[in-house]
């Protein structure tokens, strides 16, 4: 009879001690991406907050609300400007990507939307790649840091990259039409025990690692964005502009683009833009924007850079290489 009480107390402890090693992996292995998603919207809060407070000095302009600036700061003492979507001229419309635009003829920035638009049909001349795809954002006071291998494929738009650095192993999927339109996740190692994490494209999550969403990665979207930049800045007082058609970058034989301007304005969303490209395969291959000094003599701070290594194009990508269900991914 004293048996049974005995019996039940030890299936109670037995109870406990495994709810308690159950509720420690899911500390362990859980918790760590959910803390993740529920910081990610004070750090959009606190940006808000930023572009609030720059709207009040009196460099900001009535049209600052849509591509505002996010000060500053840093031990550089820099503006970062905040990112917008990217966009550009349809093909299409008159200018634009197709062809000149009014005000264009003469510009100082004519030359370079010429190169830039034949990069960008360079682009549009190839139907996948793969490559190494390094980027560098700033993030108020942080500049993050990725490396990352790539596959692109154009039509239907997809992107597959697995990390270097950091996160080594993290594998990153996205592809247009599918999987509800979602952005997949998978860690590596021990936190791959999570499964494949779910998350839309401008999720405050993945948008507090991204200037943009990953429905814009890609050597033709990043020229793109830079037409629509310089196509924006016809109408306003010019800056400066330099191009230098014999340089390297690694061993990749180049032409390099920089414009700049010397003040902020209206319209002007960084200090000085700089784009690389590929002297032989007309590819872009790397762009810069650097922020406006905020004080005299300090150097301009990179706010994004993003660069493409060792580039394969139409290699034959197929729809095994972006399926989730790819047993060499595991997602």
């Amino acid at each position: 009879m004293d048996d049974h009480p005995a019996a039940v107390r030890h299936q109670r402890e037995r109870v406990r001690l495994l709810t308690g090693l159950a509720a420690a992996v899911f500390v362990a292995l859980v918790a760590e991406p959910l803390l993740f998603r529920s910081s990610a919207e004070p750090l959009k809060t606190r940006a808000r907050k930023q572009v609030r407070e720059t709207l009040k000095s009196p460099a900001a302009g009535p049209e600052s609300t849509a591509a505002s600036s996010t000060p500053k700061a840093g031990a550089e003492g820099v503006s970062v400007s905040k990112p917008v979507e990217k966009t550009a001229s349809k093909s299409a419309d008159v200018g634009g990507l197709g062809g000149s635009v009014p005000n264009e003829e003469g510009h100082v920035l004519s030359p370079v939307l010429a190169l830039a638009r034949e990069s960008h049909r360079s682009t549009e001349a190839i139907s996948d790649y793969r490559c190494l795809f390094a980027k560098r954002e700033r993030f108020g006071h942080r500049l993050e840091q990725q490396t990352m291998e790539m596959l692109c494929r154009h039509e239907p738009f997809s992107v597959y990259f697995k990390f270097s650095a950091p996160s080594p192993g993290r594998q990153v999927l996205y592809v247009t039409g599918q999987n509800s339109g979602q952005l997949l996740v998978r860690e590596s190692g021990f936190k791959s025990i999570v499964g494949t994490l779910e998350f839309p494209p401008t999720h405050a999550t993945v948008m507090a690692e991204n200037h943009y969403p990953i429905s814009q990665a890609g050597m033709r979207s990043m020229i793109a964005s830079l037409v629509t930049q310089w196509e924006g800045e016809l109408s306003l007082p010019p800056g400066s502009v330099k191009i230098e058609k014999d340089l390297k970058l690694g061993d990749v034989s180049c032409t390099r683009i920089t414009s700049q301007h010397a003040k902020p304005m209206d319209g002007i969303r960084f200090h000085r833009t700089t784009l690389y490209i590929d002297n032989v395969r007309k590819l872009p291959i790397r762009a810069e924007q650097h922020a406006f000094p905020t004080k005299a003599g300090a150097e301009p701070a990179l706010v994004e850079e993003y660069t493409f290594y060792r580039i394969e194009t139409n290699v034959g990508l197929k729809d095994a290489d972006f399926d989730r269900n790819n047993r060499a991914y595991g997602m």
